[in-house]
Parts: C-alpha cells; structure tokens; sequence
C-alpha cells in the first residue's frame, strides 16, 4: 500500500473574502464547504473510429465554491449578495437592514470579485501551515442564496462563489497551497 496516514486529514475550514490580504472572515459554516473545480473538455474522433475519443483538448476550466454559512446575520448577506447594502439607523444602531436591489447589468467580475481564501481550521483553531490554504483570486458570489424557515432546523445561508481568472497572474483561477513557493 502506497499511502500515508499524514495525508489524511478532517476538513472544517473558514472562509475569508476580500481585498487580496485584507480578507474577512465570513464566520461559521455547517455541512461543509464544498470547491468544484471542473475542466472542459473536447472530444477529437476520426472517420475511422467514429465516436470513439482519439484525444481531449481542454477548452475551459471553472471553480465554484459552496458555502453553507451558519450564521444568519444581516451584515453576512449584505456581503454576499452582490450590489446589497447594509445600513445601521443613524439614532438606534440596533436598528439595521440589508436592501437587496436589482443590479440588472452588474458586471460581477468587475464589481465584485475579489479574493475568497479557504483554509483550514479544526476547534476554532485556524491552521498556521501555508499548504492549508486555498485563494482564488477573484471569486464573487452568485447572489443565488438559499435557505430554508424550518422549526426542525437550523436556518443556513448557502451561497456559491464563482471564481473568476485573473488577468494579473496569467490568467489563473487560484492557488493551492503556499503562494510564495518558487
């Protein structure tokens, strides 16, 4: 058996969004945070071997990130929603509102899309190891929130990122691991 039981590893995490460095903490998560990252693919057939794949030319890659966010707090949605804006009553600051517009046109990319950093952390103790750190450099909440009203339950803000390449660093969705390795 070729495997190490060092590779193995629990996977809470926290998830960070923000200016590249200044990131903040979007708070708890439950059922787990879920990265997709899917490449497309196109099929090069003959003649004379009908469908059959002779090769795949990759034609795209994508990352989305599912967060299921636990805590249900308004100034939460107003940072994952796009366009949304938070407001604290200028007399009661415990008065507060997020208003959710329609920003028909909004350009995500360009409005929106900044870092989202996930990195690992178990008990409330987020991991010092750079390898534990996924960043996309720029990601942007689809404003698609779900949630459920359920006695039964615990209300829970599930929210996609879409990442997004950068034309800063060649083009690259993210990084995996330790940013300054050479």
């Amino acid at each position: 058996m070729a495997g190490t039981p060092a590779s193995l590893e629990l996977g809470p995490c926290i998830v960070e969004f923000g200016a590249s460095g200044s990131e903040v903490d979007l708070g708890f998560t439950k059922g787990g945070v879920t990265m997709i990252v899917d490449t497309m693919t196109v099929n090069v057939t003959t003649d004379q071997f009908g469908l059959t794949p002779m090769k795949q030319i990759v034609v795209g890659r994508t990352a989305t990130i599912r967060c299921p966010f636990a805590e249900t707090d308004l100034l939460l949605m107003s940072k994952i929603v796009p366009g949304a804006s938070h407001v604290i009553d200028a007399v009661t600051s415990t008065k507060k509102k997020t208003v959710i517009n329609t920003p028909i046109g909004r350009d995500l990319l360009s409005a929106d899309a900044v870092s989202l950093r996930i990195t690992k952390a178990i008990a409330g103790v987020v991991s010092s190891n750079s390898n534990d750190k996924f960043r996309f450099y720029k990601a942007a909440p689809s404003g698609r929130i779900e949630t459920s009203f359920s006695i039964e339950n615990q209300r829970i803000w599930t929210v996609d990122f879409t990442a997004f390449p950068d034309s800063t660093r060649s083009f690259d969705l993210g990084v995996f691991g330790d940013e300054t390795a050479a």
